[in-house]
């Protein structure tokens, strides 16, 4: 028991130190506490005396029980007197009064009673009257009483925090002070003080009066209350709203005597009493917002304030149910009209159609109807004709409580009028001239281009931006040049079309359609004669501009021509509003058009257009839609109106509208009698027959044209694969990397056989791209297995799979195969460079020579006399009639891939012009894949004007049958295959193989330029001699067998390869003989040569061994 009694005694005595510390500490810490920087001053000996005094005043304010009790306390009266001291700086007293030691700051307010110059520091000491603790106050109070120049009581109180209110001695320290000003004659209140302050600011002195027990202090509350009813709470109306102040759009607002009487009805409407709310109604861009603006301004200049918030700023921010009510019952208590403010409200519908939920059913609008209808605040909105009846429906009673205001559209001398005087206001404001003509260019503009019943905003609008585009150019004059501008950025349309002093090459245009649209030429003459009568002014305007159904097959490019159509005409792929028709097969998907009554913002097809008039609206697959869709699109197509579900108007007159529809694309393809495929071509009438069909004649009659898409040829396919691969290299994957794309003959025939189909279209292409290109080079990518730096892409294709190559140009070339057959100094040729280059100026010009004589081709007389023969052949009506209609088309398709092959060389050759060094030495690798590619080109021609197979089969089994020497001949026979096979490889073939059953070998397909006429030549017997040529046992033979494979589509089919070897018979003579030991010897019976590089012909390089002269003899 002692020793818990002796540990309470310490923990005690420890906290009475550390009570004593703080207190101490506290002391120290005062303003007053410590000497002042003026130490120096004479007031050193009153201010140390001070200062020792401290803890003994500190305690006699711990014993007073009221502030008057330290007036007669001798200790508090001589710290008074030794402030009073002249030797203490007036300024120090200040500090004193203002610290934080409350017995000091008595001492100091009790000293400035006294002091003679108390007064120089009242602005001061009133200022911070907030920081004053209840011990000073009483005496601070007694200074400010004996001030000549008395600050207002309610000035004071105004700074006071809220504990002040929850303070006993306080309410009785100004009841008292009340007092003793009235006794002196001064008025009790708050002079100015209230001028600048916001009501939040007055709720601790409101809370302080309720306590003070006294005449006054009722008065004052009156005051105050009245001042609340006076005063704007405008940080809590900025936090959803606005208040307008004068800007340039108000300087520029013009009262034109149109509407100058109904101004001054409405604005005796807002000081009637009770006072009225306007509403103006009219059409969009009549001038409704102007209207209201003006009347507002006449208001503003009479001391009025104008707040400005909508529904979607009323309803912002909420966080739980009720928080709206909350705020629209103080809205009516802060915006009354007895405070001089008008409410605007952008859009009266709106109010009418929001703010309802599941615990309210009442919208916006009922909620505040009472205080509009009483007059107790006043609303200026603004609506359409339709959104008026739509708002009367769902509030009668509005039509008595507000003024309507009808505004009309203005007749033409009218407008005229108008916009001269705005041009006029408009230099006063802007500074800027208006060129003499402009104003009736803008009216032209405005009315064909922006709407006819968009007058006036429309055209004032387009001289305002102009305006300010001329001004940002420096300009000091505004010109049809600067509405131009602006009219073509907000409508999006090039310049070239806007204006009709510009000529337009149709030409030219047709051409930028093609290119992006390939082999639909009826389209795309439909669509740019279409532009060129919206150009000419020609267009109907109460339609829009174009209503387009385009038919025909899946993947023909129907959406590109809209797409393209829409970056064209309107600046963005993205002015494209496309709506999948699938998605409305039910009469309830209109929602998704027209919206719905309840939510006017969502997404609907209306919505859209209403925020970006000038668009190409795609409705895709149309004919899928349900009828009742269809009948909602007659009146767009016929009058280009459509009305939502919240009575609002879209206006689709400056849109131009496509259908899409597979109608009748596949008609051609029925079967036919029996088993045999009906074989009649696409045409025309069987999509025109099909949409006549399906579609109700009042809907086809308001179709400006129906366009039908024609299915696409391979060669058609080759162009849009080129367009594709062009998109893939500007990708953002490839776009930034210092890679030079080349695109081999190879490997274009590759995907347009894994992506070409007449009754897909072009998708399957981008699907084969995707999968054979892009994927397989995203891996390697991703995986960082490619090389750095600058590099050469060379893409091409064995026939099973894409192969991409990397050559960084700058990198030394390596030996070539051939580069140890000795050459006789006869001078550089396409075939030896070909083989092997040295990158030799020499070079570049043998091939700068034959690139210049391949880009004359298609100029050449017989090249164009065969393709217009094949051309004339195909447009016969019989052609798919007839048997021989495959080779006329692989005969063209030819001609197109040599037309391709040119191109790829004509690549080359810039690429390796600019490879060009100081030295006037050029890239080996490029030199080398420039003479590859000539030399192919060569064997194309050949093979074209030939009317050479493009794909053979080849097959290799023993001549002999030697069952003791199977294996030999097995093993022979598989080196030859092996020779083909990389022959095949090094020529850049497409190359298959087909494992037949009983065969030694693979049998090989091989297509590609000169691949029939070179193989065919192979056809026959090859000898290996390891001995004595007189002994039949040291030779092992083995029989070639060459074939073109037949234009069916069963080309690899074995059965039919099989046929077409057994057609094309077995050569029984002698085609080469080899010796490979002990000296290598190859003798060619055929074309009599002879080498002694048996390993170069084995290699795949039969075929050039005559190009190296010296090494390659006659036999």
């Amino acid at each position: 028991m002692d020793t818990f009694i002796g540990f309470a005694l310490g923990v005690l005595t420890v906290g009475l130190l550390w009570l004593l510390r703080a207190k101490l500490a506290k002391v120290a810490a005062a303003p007053g506490s410590t000497t002042p920087n003026n130490a120096s001053t004479p007031g050193d000996a009153p201010l140390a005396q001070l200062q020792r005094m401290t803890a003994e005043l500190d305690a006699v304010g711990e014993a007073s029980a009221h502030p008057k009790d330290l007036v007669d306390n001798e200790t508090f009266r001589k710290a008074v007197a030794l402030m009073r001291s002249d030797a203490v700086p007036i300024a120090t007293v200040a500090d004193y009064a203002n610290g934080a030691n409350w017995m000091l700051s008595a001492v100091a307010y009790a000293a400035l009673c006294e002091r003679t110059d108390g007064a120089e520091i009242a602005s001061t000491l009133t200022a911070g009257f907030r920081h004053v603790r209840p011990w000073p106050l009483h005496f601070a109070l007694q200074y400010v009483l004996g001030l000549a120049e008395r600050p207002p009581v309610g000035a004071l109180l105004l700074q006071c925090p809220e504990w002040w209110a929850d303070n006993i001695v306080v309410p009785s320290l100004f009841a008292e002070h009340f007092a003793q000003r009235l006794e002196i004659g001064d008025e009790i209140g708050f002079g100015d003080a209230l001028r600048t302050l916001q009501p939040k600011d007055v709720e601790s002195a409101e809370a302080v009066l309720r306590n003070i027990q006294h005449p006054s202090a009722t008065q004052m509350l009156e005051q105050l209350s009245r001042w609340r009813t006076a005063t704007l709470d405008r940080p809590f109306l900025q936090s959803f709203g606005r208040f307008w102040e004068a800007d340039l759009d108000q300087q520029l607002l013009v009262e034109h005597e149109a509407i100058s009487d109904q101004i001054a009805i409405a604005d005796s409407c807002i000081h009637h009493v009770p006072p009225r709310s306007i509403l103006a109604v009219g059409d969009p861009r009549t001038g409704k917002s102007a209207f209201l603006r003006l009347l507002a301004a006449r208001c503003m200049e009479q001391g009025w304030s104008v707040f400005e918030a909508g529904a979607a700023s009323l309803m912002a921010g909420q966080e739980y149910i009720g928080q709206l009510e909350e705020r629209l019952r103080r809205i009516a208590t802060e915006l009354a009209a007895e405070k001089r403010v008008l409410w605007y409200v952008p859009d009266l519908l709106q109010l009418a159609m929001s703010g309802a939920h599941r615990s309210q059913a009442a919208s916006i609008l009922d909620q505040i109807f009472p205080a509009i209808a009483s007059g107790k605040i006043i609303v200026l909105s603004e609506t359409t004709s339709s959104g008026l009846t739509n708002i009367l429906q769902r509030k009668p009673a509005l039509r008595s409580a507000v003024e309507i205001v009808r505004l009309r559209p203005l007749g033409e001398p009218q407008l005229q009028k108008l916009v001269s005087d705005f041009s006029v206001r408009m230099t006063e404001v802007l500074g800027i001239d208006v060129a003499d003509g402009t104003t009736d260019a803008a009216i032209h503009m405005a009315r064909y281009y922006l709407g006819s019943d968009q007058m006036p905003g429309a055209v004032l609008d387009l001289l305002k931006l102009g305006a300010q585009h001329a001004v940002a150019n420096g300009a000091t004059q505004l010109e049809r040049e600067h509405l131009l501008a602006t009219l073509s950025q907000q409508t999006g349309m090039p310049r070239s079309v806007l204006d009709d002093r510009e000529r337009v090459d149709l030409g030219e245009m047709r051409e930028f359609f093609s290119r992006r649209v390939i082999g639909q030429r009826e389209a795309v003459d439909a669509v740019v004669d279409r532009i060129a009568m919206l150009k000419a002014g020609l267009t109907d305007p109460t339609r829009p501009i174009g209503v387009f159904l385009f038919a025909g097959p899946t993947g023909t490019g129907k959406t590109e021509l809209a797409k393209t159509l829409a970056a064209y005409l309107f600046g963005a792929a993205d002015r494209l509003v496309r709506l999948d028709m699938s998605e409305f097969q039910h009469p309830e998907a209109t929602r998704k058009i027209l919206g719905e009554a309840h939510e006017p913002d969502t997404e609907s097809l209306t919505q859209r257009i209403r925020k970006q008039p000038f668009a190409v609206v795609l409705l895709d697959e149309f004919e899928k839609a349900h009828p009742s869709i269809w009948d909602l699109f007659l009146q767009v197509f016929d009058d280009g109106r459509l009305t939502d579900a919240a009575g609002r108007t879209a206006d689709f007159r400056h849109t131009i509208i496509i259908l899409t529809s597979n109608l009748g694309a596949t008609a051609h393809q029925s079967a036919g009698l029996g088993f045999a495929p009906n074989a009649s071509a696409f045409s025309n009438e069987q999509v025109m027959r099909a949409v006549n069909q399906s579609l109700r004649p009042e809907f086809v009659n308001r179709l400006d044209n129906v366009i039908v898409f024609k299915p696409l040829t391979r060669d058609l396919m080759r162009g849009i694969l080129a367009k594709e691969l062009q998109r893939v290299v500007e990708r953002r994957g490839l776009r930034h990397r210092e890679w030079a794309i080349e695109w081999e003959s190879s490997a274009l025939e590759f995907l347009l056989d894994k992506g070409f189909s007449p009754a897909m279209g072009a998708r399957p292409l981008k699907r084969a791209i995707d999968q054979h290109v892009l994927a397989p080079l995203a891996a390697t990518m991703v995986e960082h297995r490619i090389p750095e730096g600058d590099q050469f892409l060379f893409v091409r294709s064995d026939g099973n799979a894409i192969q991409v190559e990397f050559v960084d140009p700058d990198a030394p070339s390596g030996p070539s195969a051939l580069e140890a057959a000795p050459e006789e100094e006869t001078g550089p040729t396409v075939q030896r460079i070909a083989l092997r280059s040295e990158g030799t100026a020499e070079e570049f010009e043998v091939l700068d020579a034959a690139t210049a004589q391949y880009r004359a081709l298609p100029d050449r007389s017989d090249w164009q006399a065969l393709h217009t023969r094949l051309v004339g052949e195909m447009a016969a009506s019989d052609f798919w009639d007839r048997e021989d209609r495959h080779r006329v088309l692989a005969r063209y398709a030819l001609m197109d891939r040599v037309g391709a092959a040119m191109s790829t060389a004509m690549r080359l050759h810039d690429r390796l012009a600019r490879s060009a060094t100081g030295k006037q030495r050029y890239s080996r690798d490029l030199a080398t894949r420039l003479a590859q590619q000539l030399v192919t080109i060569e064997q194309g021609v050949a093979d074209v004007l030939a009317d050479a197979p493009q794909e053979v089969v080849l097959a290799v089994q023993p001549a002999l049958d030697h069952a003791a020497d199977a294996s030999q001949h097995g093993e022979w026979c598989a080196r030859l295959i092996d020779m083909y096979r990389q022959w095949a490889r090094l020529r850049r073939m497409q190359l298959s193989e087909h494992v037949v059953a009983g065969a030694t070998t693979p049998w090989l397909v091989v297509g590609g330029f000169g691949a029939h006429r070179i193989l065919s030549g192979e056809s026959g017997l090859h000898v290996l001699e390891k001995g004595p040529n007189d002994d039949e046992r040291n030779r092992t033979v083995a029989r070639v067998r060459v074939a073109a494979t037949p234009l069916t589509s069963a080309t690899r089919k074995e059965y039919a390869l099989a046929a077409a070897l057994d057609a094309a018979g077995a050569a029984s003579t002698v085609v080469r003989r080899y010796r490979l030991s002990p000296s290598p010897l190859v003798r060619d019976a055929r074309q009599g040569w002879r080498t002694g590089r048996a390993e170069l012909v084995l290699a795949g390089h039969f075929d050039v061994i005559p190009q190296l002269s010296s090494e390659a003899s006659t036999a």
